[in-house]
């Protein structure tokens, strides 16, 4: 595994940073639907002796309603399922 060095910290914690001020300075309260689809693989290892283990695929969805509550809040109901 490659050694992350203080110059990829720096570049990663920047748009880290970036990105929470930018959603602070910009955002609004919102209203409406939202859906969040995700794929991917989980595989068991045992730490102590490396062995891997059984792979599989999981698959999940979630759907989402938002409504604002004033200027500065919102309110979020959702609904979520994972697959393997």
């Amino acid at each position: 595994m490659e050694k992350i060095s203080f110059k990829n910290f720096r570049l990663i914690f920047m748009v880290f940073a970036l990105s929470i001020w930018a959603s602070v300075t910009f955002a609004g309260p919102g209203d409406g639907w939202g859906l969040f689809v995700d794929i991917g693989q989980l595989k068991a290892v045992n730490e102590n002796t490396g062995t891997e283990y059984q792979q599989s695929k999981v698959f999940g969805d979630q759907i989402d309603y938002q409504f604002a509550l004033g200027e500065s809040f919102s309110f979020l109901l959702f609904a979520t399922e994972n697959m393997n």
